[in-house]
């Protein structure tokens, strides 16, 4: 996965050329939490790169066939 999301940021349009991208990986009481890091090329595009790592991400790891975490429903109660 690692590999794969490394790919991710080197291909994304917003990336400022020849910026390293960088993988970091930290466990939570839900899930395994990923971000993917890299220079954008211009500040303005920040938030459309962050969007666009993570709906590529996203693709990429559902394609791989990993199931994402998901949190418990909450149990409605009928009075």
């Amino acid at each position: 996965m690692y590999q794969v999301l490394t790919e991710i940021g080197e291909i994304s349009s917003y990336r400022k050329t020849e910026s390293p991208v960088k993988v970091v990986a930290s466990e939570t009481p839900w899930g395994t939490c990923y971000k993917v890091k890299a220079y954008v090329a211009d500040s303005r595009e920040q938030f459309a790169m962050i969007t666009d790592l993570t709906i590529l991400g996203k693709q990429q790891i559902q394609a791989m066939g990993i199931a994402f975490a998901q949190a418990p429903y909450a149990a409605s109660r009928s009075d």
